[in-house]
């Protein structure tokens, strides 16, 4: 049953921990980063179908610069770390 859960909070943590990263993001951008930016759909379809791998991919095109190239990675990276922190979480409340 722990499996249920963990595909559960996998799959909301997989649009919904993206989608709160980019829009706080999206909110300190500049004009000019912004217009460089996807619109408002390429950037729903992102998150939506890719997840945290948007990440890297939103920050290089806002950017165009190595650092936001691997500031993105470092999301990508803290998002599933917590995702298998949350899984190993739910192990030790349901396992089985």
């Amino acid at each position: 049953m722990s499996e249920f859960y963990f595909a559960l909070v996998l799959w909301l943590l997989n649009i919904a921990a993206p989608y709160a990263i980019t829009l706080r993001d999206r909110r300190h951008l500049s004009a000019y980063e912004l217009a460089r930016g996807w619109n408002a759909a390429s950037w729903a379809c992102a998150v939506f179908f890719f997840g945290p791998f948007c990440l890297p991919a939103h920050f290089w095109v806002t950017r165009r610069t190595a650092k936001g190239l691997l500031q993105g990675g470092a999301w990508m990276a803290a998002v599933f770390a917590g995702e298998a922190l949350i899984g190993l979480a739910i192990e030790q409340v349901a396992p089985g």
